[in-house]
Formats: C-alpha cells, sequence, structure tokens
C-alpha cells in the first residue's frame, strides 16, 4: 500500500498541475482562474473523499480511470476555449472562464479524493495507522511537481507529459500485481516500450490537433516555455504570434511598430541605447534597422526559446537587435551587468493579468536602468481617437498616475494606440510642427505617426478630453494592490451582463466583504461560547487550517508571479512541496503526543504570514523558487500539525465517530481562501492588509485556544 500511497500523490499533484497550466495557458494566461480552478479542485477531492468513504472500489481500478480520464481531461481543456464560439485569440468572458476552471478539475480531483480512503482501508488491514499513507503521499507529490516542472518543455508537452504519466500510473500498478521480480522486469520493459511508443504517437498527433483547433490558420509551431504556451500561426502573408492563446504580436504590423518606436524618439531624438520589453522580431527591429541602423536596440524577453524558433519562420538574422535574456523581466541583472538606457519601452499591451500588469507598477520603475534624463514609453492598445468610456478612462488615469509617482513629468498621446510618456527630464511640451518637424527628420517616410495624421490626433480638444477623462480617477497600480488586471476585466465584461454584474460588485461595491468577518465571528462565537460541549472549538480550528493554507498558497503563487515572472513553470514546484509539507506536518504531529500540537501550530502559522510580509520583496529572482517553496512547506507543515491538533481535540479518542465533520470544515475554509483570498480581496484590499487579517485570523484561533482552557 505505501507503493500506492506513493502513487496517489505523485498522480494527484501532476493531474492537478498539469490541468492548472492547461487552463492558464487555454483561458488567455490569465493566472485569476487558478483561483477559481482550486476551488473546483477542493470541492471534488472532498466529494470523492466521501464516495470513498461509502464504496469499495479497489484502488487498482480507480488508478486505470484516473489513468485514462487524465490525458482526456487536458485535451478537453486546450479545446474549451471552441465551446464558447470565440475566434481564435478572443478573450473568453470571466463567468464562462471561470465555470470551465471549476469544471475541469472535477474528474481527477474527484478520482484523487476517491483514492485516499481506499488505500487508507487496505493499508488499516495491515497496520492501525494511515500515517505512512501520508508521509509517501507527500514524497510522491513532490517528486510530481518536480517531474512537471522540469519535463515540459524541454523534452515533453503538457498533453505528452498527461499520457505519459496516465501510461505510467496504470503499467507500474499494474506491473507490481504479481509478486514475481522475474514477472516484474518482463512488464517494466513492456511499460518503457508501450510509454515510448505514445509519446512518439502523441508527439505526431499534437500537431494535428493543433491545426484543426486553429483552423484556418496554419500552425507554424506551438510548443511550451516556462512562461507559456507558445503558437506560431500564418496566413497569407501574415504571422500571429499566440501567447497563452492570446494575440502578442502579427507580423507586419506596420501600425504598431511606428507607434511604439517613432514618439520615443520624438521626444529622445539623441537617445544612443534603447530597450524594449517584449519581442522586437514582430516589426520592431525591422523598423530600428530601417530607421538608425538597430545597432542599439536591446530586445527584454525571458523566451530565448522563442526568438530561435520565430528565426527560422520570419528572417532576422540579419537584424542587429541584442536580445538579452531576463528571466523575470525585472530588469536588475541588466543593471547587474551595467546596462543602462536612454529609452525603455514597455509594450505589454493589454494589462489583462498579473503577469503584464506588474510591468506598470513603482517596484518595476525602480529597477528600470535609465540613463539621466531617460524616458520611459508605454503603447498601449486603448483607442481614444473618439469616444472614452468610464471604465478605459479608469484604466488610463491608473497607468498616468503610476508613472506619476516615479517620474517628475508625464506625456500622453490620444490616437487609435493610446501611448504614455514619463522622465525625469522635462522632455515634453513640444507643439505640434516641432513634433512633425522631428519626425520629418528622421530617415524614413511613416505611413501612421505621420504630418498627414498628427494634427488631427494631437489637437487640444483630443488631449483636453482625454486629460478630462483621466483626471477623474486618483488610484495607482502596485504589487500590493494590483488593480489594472480587475479593471481590464471590468472593461470587458460590458458585452456580459453576468460578468458586469461580477466585477463590477468586487471592484465598486466592498462593503459586501464585511461578510467575511462575520461569518468568522459568528462561527468563533458559537463554538467557544458552550461550556458543555468539550472541543467543539476544535471546529473553529479546523476552519482556520484551511482558509489560511489555502489563502497563503495563493499569495505566494501571486507574489512569485509578480517578481519571478514564471508561475507558469515553477508552480508545479510549489504545490509539491506544499502538499509534501502537509505531510510532514501530519507525521511529525502524530509522533508527538503533546496537548499544545495546535496552539504551537497557530503561533507558527502567524509567524510565517507576518515574516513572508515583511520579506516577500527581498532576494533575488534566482533564490525566489526557493523562498516561496521553503514558504509553502513549512505553511503547509503547521497546517497539517493544526489539523492534527483540532482532530485530538474534538474526536478525542473516539473513534467510531463520524470524523467527517472535521474534515467538511477544513474543506470549507480551504474553498473560500481559494476562492476569495486573492481573486476578490486582494485588489480591494490590498497585500499588505490580506496578509494581516490571515494573521489576525490565526491570531483569534490562538486566543479562542487560551480563553478555553
Amino acid at each position: 500500500m505505501i507503493r500506492r500511497a506513493f502513487l496517489l500523490g505523485f498522480f494527484s499533484v501532476v493531474g492537478q498541475v498539469l490541468l492548472l497550466r492547461e487552463l492558464v495557458a487555454s483561458l488567455n494566461g490569465d493566472e485569476l482562474f487558478i483561483s477559481t480552478a482550486l476551488f473546483g479542485w477542493l470541492i471534488s477531492v472532498a466529494a470523492g473523499a466521501y464516495l470513498g468513504g461509502r464504496s469499495r472500489t479497489s484502488p487498482g481500478a480507480l488508478f486505470w480511470r484516473g489513468a485514462v480520464l487524465l490525458p482526456v481531461m487536458v485535451l478537453l481543456v486546450r479545446f474549451s476555449p471552441m465551446l464558447t464560439d470565440h475566434m481564435t485569440g478572443e478573450v473568453i468572458p470571466f463567468t464562462q472562464a471561470a465555470l470551465i476552471s471549476m469544471v475541469a478539475m472535477l474528474p481527477i480531483g474527484i478520482i484523487s479524493g476517491w483514492l485516499f480512503p481506499s488505500i487508507a482501508r487496505q493499508q488499516m488491514e495491515t497496520e492501525p495507522s494511515i500515517i505512512r499513507v501520508y508521509l509517501f503521499e507527500g514524497i510522491g507529490a513532490f517528486l510530481g511537481g518536480i517531474l512537471v516542472a522540469f519535463a515540459i518543455g524541454p523534452w515533453l508537452s503538457g498533453l505528452q507529459l498527461a499520457f505519459a504519466v496516465g501510461l505510467f500510473i496504470a503499467l507500474f500498478d499494474w506491473m507490481f500485481a504479481i509478486p514475481s521480480w522475474n514477472f516484474r522486469l518482463r512488464r517494466l520493459l513492456l511499460m518503457v516500450v508501450v510509454v515510448a511508443i505514445f509519446l512518439v504517437g502523441v508527439g505526431y498527433l499534437e500537431p494535428v490537433a493543433d491545426q484543426w483547433r486553429y483552423r484556418p490558420y496554419q500552425v507554424e509551431k506551438s510548443f511550451d516555455t516556462p512562461y507559456g504556451r507558445q503558437t506560431i500561426l500564418s496566413r497569407e502573408d501574415n504571422v500571429i504570434l499566440l501567447t497563452d492563446n492570446s494575440v502578442e504580436a502579427v507580423y507586419p504590423s506596420t501600425m504598431a511598430a511606428e507607434n511604439a518606436l517613432i514618439p520615443a524618439l520624438v521626444y529622445h531624438p539623441d537617445a544612443e541605447t534603447i530597450a524594449y520589453v517584449g519581442q522586437t522580431e514582430f516589426g520592431i527591429s525591422q523598423l530600428a534597422e530601417e530607421i538608425f541602423g538597430g545597432s542599439n536596440l536591446v530586445a527584454i524577453d525571458p523566451r530565448q526559446q522563442l526568438s530561435e524558433v520565430i528565426d527560422g519562420i520570419i528572417s532576422t538574422d540579419h537584424l542587429p537587435v541584442h536580445l538579452y535574456v531576463d528571466p523575470g523581466i525585472m530588469m536588475t541583472p541588466i543593471a547587474d551587468d551595467h546596462w543602462t538606457f536612454d529609452i525603455v519601452i514597455i509594450a505589454a499591451g493589454m494589462f489583462d493579468t498579473y503577469k503584464n500588469g506588474r510591468l506598470v507598477t513603482p517596484s518595476f520603475f525602480e529597477h528600470l536602468p535609465l540613463n539621466p534624463g531617460g524616458m520611459v514609453v508605454i503603447p498601449t492598445g486603448y483607442d481614444t481617437d473618439r469616444y472614452i468610456g468610464n471604465e478605459q478612462a479608469e484604466i488610463l488615469s491608473v497607468i498616468r498616475n503610476t508613472l506619476s509617482g516615479q517620474f517628475h513629468y508625464t506625456e500622453v498621446w490620444p490616437g487609435t494606440s493610446t501611448v504614455f510618456f514619463a522622465s525625469d527630464s522635462s522632455r515634453f511640451g513640444l507643439p505640434v510642427d516641432s513634433i512633425i518637424a522631428r519626425i520629418d527628420s528622421l530617415d524614413y517616410n511613416a505611413q501612421f505617426v505621420s504630418r498627414d495624421y498628427l494634427p488631427d490626433r494631437l489637437d487640444d480638444l483630443s488631449r483636453d478630453r482625454l486629460l478630462a477623462a483621466m483626471g477623474q480617477y486618483d488610484a495607482v497600480n502596485s504589487i500590493d494592490k494590483p488593480i489594472l488586471p480587475y479593471l481590464q476585466a471590468l472593461l470587458r465584461s460590458k458585452v456580459d451582463s453576468a460578468d458586469h454584474l461580477i466585477i463590477t460588485q468586487i471592484l465598486t461595491q466592498p462593503l459586501w466583504l464585511l461578510i467575511f468577518p462575520v461569518v468568522l465571528i459568528i462561527l468563533f462565537v458559537t463554538t467557544i461560547i458552550p461550556k458543555r460541549a468539550k472541543g467543539k472549538f476544535a471546529l473553529f480550528l479546523f476552519f482556520t487550517a484551511g482558509v489560511v493554507s489555502l489563502s497563503l498558497e495563493l499569495i505566494s503563487f501571486y507574489v512569485f508571479q509578480s517578481y519571478a515572472g514564471a508561475l507558469y513553470w515553477a508552480m508545479a514546484v510549489l504545490i509539491g512541496a506544499f502538499m509534501l509539507g502537509l505531510s510532514l506536518g501530519t507525521v511529525a504531529v502524530y509522533w508527538i503526543k503533546s496537548d499544545k500540537t495546535a496552539s504551537v501550530a497557530l503561533i507558527v502559522l502567524m509567524v510565517l504570514t507576518l515574516g513572508f510580509l515583511f520579506t516577500y520583496e527581498n532576494g533575488t529572482i534566482e533564490f525566489a523558487v526557493f523562498y516561496h517553496a521553503g514558504f509553502l512547506l513549512l505553511t503547509a507543515a503547521a497546517s497539517g500539525a493544526l489539523f492534527v491538533g483540532a482532530t485530538r481535540q474534538y474526536y478525542g479518542r473516539k473513534a467510531k465517530e463520524n470524523r467527517g465533520t472535521g474534515y467538511a470544515l477544513e474543506i470549507a475554509g480551504s474553498s473560500l481562501g481559494a476562492l476569495f483570498s486573492t481573486a476578490v480581496l486582494l485588489p480591494v484590499i490590498g497585500l499588505t492588509y490580506l496578509l494581516i487579517a490571515i494573521a489576525a485570523v490565526s491570531g483569534i484561533a490562538l486566543l479562542g485556544l487560551i480563553i478555553r482552557r
């Protein structure tokens, strides 16, 4: 049974992470849906555990079902955008995407939850404790996370790994069905052959499936990087780059290239070094070469593999652009290598994800290696040529306010592509005639940012209208309070009434959030007041263990994404470390016979939460994965210890009593933490107050323990 406990942890984490990665890649790279997906996972695991407690299904049969379902669900998630009748690269409405993320986790979650009581029941036949099941499940989970993190991209795609893991789980369990080692070795050889054949077959079938998915475009290449899934499409003379199923760039696109580069050269015509955050091969490099030879243009991007693939599709060998591979796009390594720039162009498009939104924060601007008098340019996809709605005006004002907080001077150009400028040097305020004269002095005949269009684009009426619209708001986007992705979601929600209702309630009606402290107080009071109900306060401890652990897990995901920029890669390691911590905490406390377990666990949770609050901004990108994995390991260990302590207080030695009550409350707390911590509370109260609130929940639980004693 120990072998099957290991397989359970391995299968559970690999299945969970593969589905989460596939959801992020299929739902336009939006990390918001990790919260709703984990909510669906927790609910399905709880349902599976309930079914497993009432059913006598063997673990082998469940593993075989999971082996079949895992690649099927990965495929369904990949093709789920087609079920919404949206065009290639088009953003799926929030409510539809949230529902997809929840439903996608149900089958594998139910199998994972069902397996635990099934394995534990067989373990109890030979050993009175199931503590070894917890331990080996955690070890399997951690190793499964390591496998996903390092296998996808260099060797396998997500779909190939799903097939490989499904086959491995089924055949490995089948291999040990016969005790003879001779038969086992034969079956092992057969297993290797079968898995290899399937991987080769899936490798050939996956491009066919992608071609059907993206018809009528031609799929030039589709592959995984540590930062998301890249797909390059072509149609006639156009090449389209999709990042996580969202259009990042189109070639040729002279308008986009001119709006990014020419306005920057207008205000800083003597610039010697220019940094471009993003892919330059889709028009920027070509335009830079035509205007100034391109020798002083540096592309800042972590996806070196993508650049190598693009070189074979768009001829860029002759372009003199330099590629600097910055893993987190935080610019710190560039400063350490003594790179400095006169202009930094941040071309993130729509700020609809944490990954994009973090590029417009004080933390990001502080690390920009600008020369004295240097300038930041942000070309956006927001059209302010004729009409500026309230939601769009608020997004634009947040961008300008964030820039104004870091630079002495700012400027904005209206138009079909609104462009922001910021500098500590007074470069702006030029009359239109001077701007046109500088453009005419370039050795390039502009088609869109030209003398024919600029007088209308930059007339006083257009500028005043834009400034008046932005003047109504004073919010700033920051890592502590990331509101840009939510404002972008609010802007898009106008086409879907359900989206608009939900997102509006989150952002503009924060008073309803008082329901959380009210529920917490009611649960606290009802469990601590009755004097005759000995141990009843343990129900509050179960709830605390769930809500604190899942909230801190998702906060760690968010902070890692904000500072390291590679959650897509590291999520498997972080989840594996969290699951290992739960097992280690449970096992350690099982052998420590102390009635102070719950108190110590709550103190550790408070210390970890507050310690995270004061240290999460420190450290290098390279150290980030170790920092967050260690934090989640200790957090989960303390949560597991708290769960064991609550179990001892509530159930005591009543072995026959129904133990589903405590587990149900723990799952309820975990579900609330998953659904509301980063998805709802983070943009409203901010990261600092959210962490303080989580520490306060642990403190209230500790206070309750003291009162009960």
